[in-house]
């Protein structure tokens, strides 16, 4: 069990709460674990949980495959992700609901709802806040099984209750002719005196092999067996492990 709240937790549930506000009286406020956020809403108590979007293990990825570089002196690497927000949300609904159970005092957990925040890696790189994003969560949720009673989305600028439509939500069109879409994040790994020098205002082109490239395996089933679409620019993001003065 941790003791506190991380960055994102605290701030997406915070919004949430100011949400609430707004249409009720909001008392006795407290960010805990198990669950993560309880309050009252005119007198009716309240129970969030509340998770990330993006899934643990790309995450993880993300962070060590870089760091794994660094230690063996390799300063330029990159990593494909598969952008696939719907199969991302459903996976973390349904992670969720499966260890709320587990919980000592679930039996008495009561309106008990799940805030789902944006993920802090990549916040410059994509639009988490965009209206295809946030379409492409309502579909996840569409597919997912879980019992909470409410499923909200934190895009960083606002709070989305995502609502199970009474009707199906379309089934989305997949074509991946010219491969599944994807981001790609490069690191130019450095002291930050150079890579800063190397990097302000100046497009750099990176030869990295296939040895400190990863490819980020996509859950979507559509997507599997066929390779990646690069977006026309790729993303750089500069991790600083040398100088942190």
């Amino acid at each position: 069990m941790r003791s506190e709240p991380t960055i994102l937790e605290r701030r997406s549930g915070q919004a949430l709460l100011d949400m609430y506000s707004a249409r009720h009286k909001i008392d006795g406020a407290d960010f805990g674990d198990r669950p993560d956020l309880t309050f009252f809403a005119d007198a009716q108590y309240c129970a969030v949980e509340i998770t990330s979007l993006l899934p643990s293990d790309v995450h993880h990825t993300i962070k060590t495959f870089f760091q794994k570089l660094y230690r063996n002196n390799i300063s330029i690497g990159k990593i494909v992700i598969p952008i696939e927000p719907d199969m991302w949300i459903k996976a973390a609904i349904e992670r969720k609901w499966k260890s709320v159970q587990k919980y000592d005092n679930f039996s008495t957990l009561t309106n008990l709802s799940l805030l789902i925040h944006r993920p802090g890696i990549l916040a410059d790189c994509i639009d988490y806040d965009e209206d295809g994003f946030i379409n492409a969560l309502r579909y996840g949720h569409s597919r997912s099984s879980h019992g909470f009673l409410n499923v909200l989305y934190w895009s960083g600028t606002r709070v989305v209750n995502l609502v199970k439509a009474d009707k199906p939500v379309p089934d989305r069109i997949v074509d991946v002719t010219n491969g599944y879409p994807a981001w790609v994040v490069w690191s130019h790994i450095s002291e930050r005196s150079k890579t800063q020098a190397a990097l302000d205002g100046k497009p750099i082109a990176f030869d990295v092999p296939a040895e400190h490239t990863r490819i980020v395996q996509p859950m979507t089933p559509e997507f599997i067996g066929h390779q990646p679409m690069m977006p026309v620019k790729d993303l750089h993001i500069l991790f600083e492990f040398g100088d942190q003065s």
